[in-house]
């Protein structure tokens, strides 16, 4: 397993032991550094469990979470700083403070929280963006409790690649096979930029 932090200038490669295997899979769906305990925090695809990599020493543990965490599978994590972790899972977004050491369990509103969350992103207001597996982009407040969703048919498939560009006010989206799009926070609009380079200016 090998991965690399630009903000923390942290990279880990892992390279486990005969009998490992069980510890870490071949796949591995999302990681982030965690400064705090200096360790990576590590999903797996359809797993329950999430596991925790020392970076000093590469020893495989689970990380404790409280039982009423452990019961989502993590499909992704998401470290959009101020000292807050964001795991996403089906129709649900687990957000853990890294200073408080807390957990708070977020249940999307119906009809969102039977998708599967992939990628997100928060806005200057608090707001969440979300992308789930059907290439649908959910905004969702949390002050309020709401919901509601955007989509473009060219869009296709999304990937799990969504930035926040707080300067422009907009977010931009990575998708499967059909380029990128820009997301116009004001006026609600997607903007696409054509996936053919031979099309690049």
């Amino acid at each position: 397993v090998s991965r690399f932090i630009p903000q923390y200038n942290k990279g880990l490669h892992v390279t486990l032991p005969d009998g490992g295997a069980d510890l870490l899979p071949r796949s591995v769906r999302s990681m982030v550094f965690d400064p705090s305990s200096d360790h990576w925090l590590v999903a797996q695809p359809g797993k329950h469990t999430i596991l925790q990599v020392n970076d000093g020493n590469g020893m495989v543990t689970e990380w404790n979470r409280p039982a009423a965490m452990r019961r989502d599978t993590c499909y992704a994590f998401f470290d959009l700083g101020e000292d807050t972790l964001y795991l996403l899972s089906r129709g649900v977004v687990q957000v853990y403070s890294r200073l408080h050491k807390t957990w708070a369990r977020i249940v999307l509103p119906a009809p969102y929280h039977t998708a599967i969350y992939m990628a997100m992103a928060v806005d200057p207001s608090g707001c969440f963006w979300l992308v789930n597996q059907y290439g649908v982009l959910i905004k969702y407040d949390p002050s309020t409790h709401q919901a509601r969703h955007f989509s473009d048919e060219s869009i296709g498939s999304l990937s799990d690649c969504l930035v926040m560009d707080k300067g422009n006010h907009c977010l931009w989206i990575g998708t499967t096979g059909v380029g990128l799009f820009r997301f116009d926070l004001a006026t609600e609009k997607f903007l696409h930029f054509d996936a053919d380079l031979s099309n690049a200016q």
